[in-house]
């Protein structure tokens, strides 16, 4: 079973503005490291439901689907395999926390694992993925979009 990986980072951006670019996962590409391409197999564009995502096309490419939950009450996103066949597994959350008109704090957590049909190259980039590096990610993302 794979460990949890959490991280929080301060974003200065109101919560709505962050909560409204998590919620783009169309946009994903943009900002999270290593992944090339998210294409929406169910869904609205803009809230998709089940999305198709192709990570790391420098060193190969790997292929996985993840069902999308959206909360906008909470401003949490969570995430899990849209199939039980994936080889990679990614199932997690995100929460975006107001803590003034101009700045929220990003909450995230995830699981991940590589089964044991995933490349042995795949599995060494999955295993040195972090949660810091993802939050950092967003935040400059957020901070310049």
């Amino acid at each position: 079973m794979a460990a949890v990986l959490e991280a929080s980072i301060e974003v200065v951006c109101s919560a709505d503005r962050a909560w409204q670019l998590l919620a783009d996962i169309g946009a994903t590409p943009d900002w999270v490291p290593g992944i090339a391409e998210a294409r929406v197999i169910d869904g609205a564009p803009h809230r998709p439901s089940v999305v198709q995502f192709t990570s790391m096309p420098s060193t190969g490419s790997l292929t996985y689907t993840l069902r999308y939950t959206y909360d906008d009450d909470t401003r949490t996103l969570g995430w899990s395999p849209a199939t039980t066949d994936d080889a990679r597994g990614l199932e997690g959350a995100a929460r975006i926390e107001a803590v003034a008109p101009d700045r929220c704090i990003l909450h995230y957590q995830l699981r991940a694992w590589a089964g044991r049909t995933v490349p042995r190259w795949a599995q060494a980039a999955l295993a040195s993925d972090t949660a810091q590096r993802t939050v950092e990610a967003f935040r400059r993302w957020a901070q310049t979009a």
